[in-house]
């Protein structure tokens, strides 16, 4: 399995000097299984290089197929949506999937952030086949990938996704923080929920997962 990252901040996107390390682009990682299944996690404005990326390493005649898996539909997961190059070009077919919201479902929560009102293109605009999925925890399969999902704790209705393939598995766990707070000082036994989510991450080859705050600040970061 091949992993990188495309974008790692949370927020806003922020290029510059103090972001060299690790890249000024929000969210958006890319997973490849080794039969060449694609997986994009979250799409923000580092979804903008991927996309010329893949644009750029495509065979002629030959579509850009994938699948991406939103962890939630705040900003700085979804804002390379609208310049994921890959889905202006028609014959391309992408499977986007999502959070099952209690009000909206995935695509008109998409569509929202690409109104007139704020974006040129509208979504039905994409030249490529989309199919979007509404998701719920559990467990399925993209092609050799298995994938299980579980609810994070975090503002909006969010999945952390774990993948399985090729021998390996790996959590991407983003946004998340303790049910409990008390739990941030790494002192007290985990259980109840917060034990259910240390399962899920438990013996994963790879866990990315947000570290934001150390325990002093997180009281006022809750």
């Amino acid at each position: 399995m091949h992993i990188q990252f495309w974008g790692t901040r949370g927020s806003i996107a922020k290029p510059g000097p103090t972001t060299n390390r690790y890249g000024g682009n929000t969210s958006c990682v890319e997973v490849r299984s080794d039969a060449g299944t694609l997986v994009v996690v979250d799409c923000g404005t580092g979804g903008h290089g991927l996309g010329l990326n893949l644009m750029k390493q495509r065979l002629k005649n030959v579509p850009i197929n994938g699948h991406m898996l939103i962890s939630h539909t705040h900003w700085d997961h979804i804002q390379g949506i609208p310049f994921f190059a890959p889905m202006f070009v028609p014959d391309n077919v992408w499977n986007i999937y999502g959070p099952k919201g209690l009000s909206h479902n995935l695509r008109s929560t998409l569509a929202g952030q690409m109104d007139h009102s704020y974006f040129p293109i509208a979504l039905d605009q994409f030249a490529s086949t989309n199919h979007y999925h509404d998701l719920v925890e559990g467990e399925f399969n993209i092609d050799d990938i298995h994938i299980t999902t579980r609810y994070l704790n975090h503002p909006a209705l969010t999945l952390g996704y774990r993948f399985e393939v090729d021998g390996a598995s790996v959590a991407y766990c983003c946004d998340h923080e303790p049910h409990s707070a008390a739990y941030a000082t790494g002192e007290l036994a985990i259980a109840g929920v917060d034990l259910r989510y240390a399962e899920f991450v438990e013996g994963a080859d790879l866990v990315i997962h947000d570290a934001q705050y150390t325990a002093l600040e997180y009281a006022a970061k809750v």
